[in-house]
């Protein structure tokens, strides 16, 4: 279907550390700077603070100034998708936050609210003024089908790791077709799945563009062969046979696993000890 495949990148990919629990509007912006100079036409973040059924006034407006500044910083040929993750409860919530990052013209905000009801994620598209996506906490071909039936997004997030691979995820990428609707696969993963949903791109109709990390770990390239290649903003389709990588065993051994911190265990609302969700 394509030459090559669109992607994003998240900010804080680069040599900038960003400092994502105050959502610090300098870091951010500098990340966001650093990484339009490495290429990238569109890059992610997470603007909403743990949250709940309601929402700090304070926060909604630290959310907006932020959003504006990262405007700024990427100027207008940047796409700036935004992950809520699901952590507003409620439309009414989600909607605040949607308000206050609009005048960015975000490309889209991802989870604004807990995946799963469907109905109340289409009332959302009807009052928000920015394009709606969720999809990687779904598993199933039928909670797909049942989201695209209302129209309650413009595009699916499936994580073809978690849904069934090319095979239900192309059976996804049909349904969302037929409504008119987008793909925009979940991808924060290494460099396999990385593979994986690169061929997804190629081949999908209604492909919008992918998540990827490579800036993760600095050895994300070392452990295949041959890498992926970047140029600009795009991933380079493979010519070898298969995934058109393989894995070097030898590179590989050279990072065992290390538990990484659990981020979930973070999220709790300061101001009353409430558990929200990550």
């Amino acid at each position: 279907m394509r030459d090559r495949v669109r992607v994003y990148t998240h900010i804080g990919a680069g040599t900038v550390k960003i400092k994502r629990h105050s959502r610090d509007i300098a870091s951010y912006s500098e990340s966001t700077s650093e990484l339009r100079e490495q290429g990238y036409t569109a890059v992610q973040t997470g603007p909403v603070p743990y949250t709940h059924y309601d929402f700090d006034m304070r926060e909604v407006k630290h959310t907006e100034k932020l959003l504006r500044t990262l405007r700024d910083a990427a100027g207008d040929e940047m796409d700036i998708p935004l992950d809520f993750h699901g952590r507003p409860f409620s439309p009414r919530a989600a909607l605040a936050y949607i308000d206050a990052c609009s005048p960015a013209r975000p490309m889209f905000v991802e989870e604004p609210i807990q995946p799963g009801d469907h109905v109340a994620m289409a009332q959302i598209p009807q009052l928000a003024k920015c394009p709606i996506a969720t999809g990687e906490r779904l598993i199933t071909h039928k909670e797909y089908e049942d989201l695209c039936g209302l129209h309650a997004v413009t595009y699916v997030q499936p994580d073809l790791c978690h849904c069934g691979g090319f095979t239900v995820g192309k059976q996804i990428a049909a349904t969302a077709a037929t409504f008119g609707i987008g793909v925009c696969p979940h991808n924060p993963m290494g460099p396999i799945a990385g593979a994986v949903d690169l061929h997804f791109g190629a081949a999908v109709p209604n492909f919008t563009i992918l998540e990827e990390i490579t800036g993760g770990v600095p050895w994300y390239a070392d452990v295949v062969q041959p890498p992926i290649r970047r140029v600009d903003c795009y991933w380079e389709l493979p010519t070898a046979p298969g995934l058109g990588v393989e894995v070097d065993e030898k590179v590989a051994a050279q990072h065992p696993f290390e538990q990484e911190q659990v981020a979930s265990l973070e999220a709790v609302i300061k101001r009353d000890g409430t558990i929200a969700n990550w």
